[in-house]
């Protein structure tokens, strides 16, 4: 395998430092948008296209600047693509790779594309639909708008993990609903098999908080799972996380088992936007 890496500004942010030696000498090199902020020991190349042209799988950090075309790019050469940060990628791009790589058969998955629920659940849990999602968090007087959004998508991701397929009825509304710098979210997702997800993202708490039960209609039991409170903590724990780029790399070796597919970033984006028109621009 050869390995190619697109950084972008947050090296800090997904710890590039303890992922490169963990790829070792299947890392051909790598290209960063600041060229100064160089890692010593690996081969930098200046030129995106000329890394890219000389690898068969390559992880994106980024949209800035050049690496906007990478993914673009990369399907078109039949490379296989990780694209690191699932919240960047807006659903017009989301679906215009989507029809790039089922013309070319290109494999292409997603990080930071919410928690594993089977990690967390008790042993021998079996989520059998219909299922009852209640997912509350509390940001604890969180003002950036940009981790509010990356947060929720993250979410929304994890119920997609247990739950994807079609949406019957999408309802949202947020408090003040005349504001957009809003304190209070609600999403109710109703899918066609019968589930139904309810999704409260509130910043009035003084602490940060998560919650997230599951009832099993055929079960009949209401499963509360403990998850992390801070997402952030969790996709970023290269050797140990379920959806970061060394499980990507490992299913590429072994038999291919899909991480977070195009198809399922695809389903997030389009509740994500949903949402956002539902509630008629109080983002």
């Amino acid at each position: 395998m050869r390995i190619g890496i697109f950084l972008n500004r947050n090296e800090h942010r997904f710890r590039i430092s303890e992922l490169l030696p963990i790829l070792g000498n299947e890392l051909i090199g790598y290209y960063s948008i600041v060229p100064e902020a160089k890692l010593s020991n690996y081969n930098y190349i200046p030129n995106p296209l000329e890394l890219l042209a000389g690898c068969d799988t390559v992880l994106v950090f980024s949209l800035e600047g050049l690496l906007f075309e990478i993914p673009r790019s990369a399907i078109r050469r039949g490379v296989n693509l990780f694209l690191v940060d699932l919240p960047l990628y807006p659903l017009s791009l989301l679906n215009e790779l989507n029809t790039l790589a089922h013309e070319i058969n290109a494999v292409v998955e997603f990080g930071f594309s919410g928690y594993d629920i089977n990690r967390f659940a008790p042993s021998g849990s079996a989520f059998k639909k219909p299922l009852f999602v209640d997912c509350k968090r509390d940001m604890a007087l969180e003002t950036s708008f940009e981790l509010i959004q990356r947060t929720a998508i993250y979410d929304l991701a994890t119920m997609i993990r247990l739950q994807g397929g079609m949406v019957k009825k999408l309802r949202a509304a947020s408090f003040p609903s005349s504001d957009s710098n809003y304190d209070l979210l609600n999403l109710r997702v109703e899918f066609a098999n019968g589930s139904l997800f309810c999704y409260t993202l509130n910043r009035l708490a003084q602490n940060e908080a998560f919650s997230f039960s599951v009832f099993a209609n055929q079960s009949k039991e209401l499963m509360d799972i403990s998850l992390p409170v801070n997402p952030f903590s969790i996709d970023h724990k290269y050797e140990d996380s379920p959806y970061s780029p060394v499980t990507f790399l490992n299913s590429l070796h072994q038999s291919y088992h899909p991480v977070f597919s195009l198809t399922q970033a695809i389903e997030v984006n389009t509740i994500y936007q949903n949402m956002i028109q539902k509630l008629a621009g109080n983002f």
